[in-house]
């Protein structure tokens, strides 16, 4: 119905303004951000199936990046719904979604590809994608929106899952009558010449009656298909890039002499790259904690200015900063509802939580390019006095790195809220890092910490 009261399973819908007066707002919502490295598409079949990349069977990629293959389990959407490709076209980014896959490789789409087109895998958090659309919402708001319509990409709705609705509610809480549209592949950008999957695009205008409240949608259930954990298909994913990135440093590294500053330059986009995936990871991290957003973030901040206060090099102390961001990875595998428990942990609970050191630990150690990352991971729970966890390391034992961290994380720790406690003031934190010299922590990187409180008098080391 266009007034927004009714539901279709099929239909096809023609929408057309007018008016004397008539003011017209359109929005387009990607939400999903270019990571990996560029790949080339180099060989298409009736402009519809690309049948390789980079001169190989296109649908490696897929094996490469995500660990899915047609051979391990029939292609399914919901396991690359996170990982929309993309296409630059007119300096606008838009999604591309295969629907299917074939037993030699080749990649179906239901938008015309081309050989030459350059596509990079992308990839978002809920929080970003619905973040945009609620922004957008409100801005249709003060435009004084009277009448909307929508048309959103079915990836969404298998991106978002239980949350897809809140897309529309946001628009509808603007203008009750607004009519939606989800499909796939129905979105074309007429200026970039070229079909926007994934993405929602919301126009309003300021003239015509609003339509009456919507009822209650009805809901659409969605098939069931295996499902890899998404931590899964993300880690394949970072070792996948990670090991490109040291390919193409190695390759620019045997470059003749005349091409250093061409060399030191990628090298420079490669780093920046990898540092983008690893902070795109500690995000997906910290999201699973409703109280210690960003956690990661600071840790790795922390890390890096002890380190850099007890003499270590510009490259040590960078790596420190990816240990830091990377320390709770492990954390993917331990259950929301433990995680975000109010109250204080059963035994059981706080047992399951002690084990996130050596899931994490068996996660990065598969990454062969970055052989330390595994280090912060394992042991940044282990004690100066050997009472830590999982190996019961103590003193020069623990890894210098992971002290660092130990350290770091336990301030971050005490100076955030939990779901069982408020944050500690900064003289308390001090005091219990005093306390813990010689026992919790290395005496050298506790008074470097100790430092840094101090100097910290205005508590600004919370706003990093």
């Amino acid at each position: 119905m266009l007034d927004g009261s009714g539901y279709h399973e099929d239909a096809l819908i023609a929408v057309a303004f007018t008016g004397e007066n008539l003011k017209i707002r359109a929005t387009a919502n990607f939400g999903w951000i270019p990571v990996g490295k560029p790949m080339t598409v180099t060989d298409v079949r009736d402009a519809y199936m690309v049948t390789k990349i980079d001169g190989r069977p296109a649908a490696e990629i897929y094996e490469r990046y995500l660990g899915l293959s047609y051979e391990k389990m029939p292609f399914s959407t919901v396991n690359i719904c996170e990982f929309p490709l993309t296409v630059e076209q007119d300096g606008v980014v838009m999604g591309r979604i295969p629907y299917d896959w074939t037993q030699e490789g080749a990649l179906c789409f239901d938008v015309a590809m081309h050989v030459g087109d350059v596509i990079r895998f992308s990839y978002a958090l809920p929080e970003q994608v619905l973040g945009q659309v609620l922004d957008d919402a409100e801005a249709f708001r003060a435009f004084g929106a009277r009448g909307m319509f929508m048309s959103i990409c079915m990836n969404r709705m298998l991106f978002l899952r239980d949350e897809e609705h809140l897309e529309t509610d946001a628009y509808r809480a603007v203008v009750p009558g607004a009519v939606f549209l989800h499909g796939h592949s129905e979105i074309f950008y007429l200026h970039a010449g070229g079909e926007m999957h994934s993405t929602l695009v919301a126009v309003g205008f300021s003239e015509g009656e609003t339509g009456k409240a919507a009822p209650e949608e009805q809901k659409t259930t969605l098939p069931r298909k295996e499902v890899i954990p998404l931590e899964n298909r993300i880690l394949t994913f970072m070792r996948a890039v990670t090991s490109d990135l040291e390919t193409l440093t190695g390759q620019l590294i045997d470059l003749e002499r005349g091409l250093e500053n061409e060399v030191e330059r990628k090298t420079r986009e490669n780093e920046s790259l990898s540092l983008h995936v690893v902070r795109t990871l500690a995000e997906a991290i910290d999201a699973k904690d409703e109280y210690t957003h960003g956690h990661s973030g600071r840790v790795a901040e922390y890390s890096k200015e002890i380190a850099r206060r007890a003499g270590y090099s510009g490259k040590r102390q960078n790596e420190i900063y990816i240990m830091g961001l990377l320390h709770d990875v492990g954390k993917i595998g331990v259950p929301d509802a433990i995680i975000n428990k109010p109250g204080r942990l059963t035994e059981e609970e706080f047992a399951e939580i002690k084990k996130h050191p050596e899931k994490g630990w068996r996660i990065l150690r598969t990454i062969e390019e970055m052989p330390m990352l595994a280090i912060g991971a394992r042991w940044h729970h282990e004690r100066y006095d050997g009472k830590g966890y999982p190996d019961g390391l103590a003193g020069r034992d623990i890894p210098e790195e992971a002290r660092i961290i130990g350290v770091a994380d336990a301030y971050d720790a005490m100076t955030s809220n939990r779901s069982y406690r408020r944050s500690m003031d900064q003289d308390k934190v001090r005091g219990q890092i005093e306390a813990g010299k010689g026992t919790q922590f290395d005496p050298r990187f506790a008074d470097i910490m100790i430092k840094m409180i101090e100097e910290d008098s205005e508590y600004r080391m919370r706003e990093r």
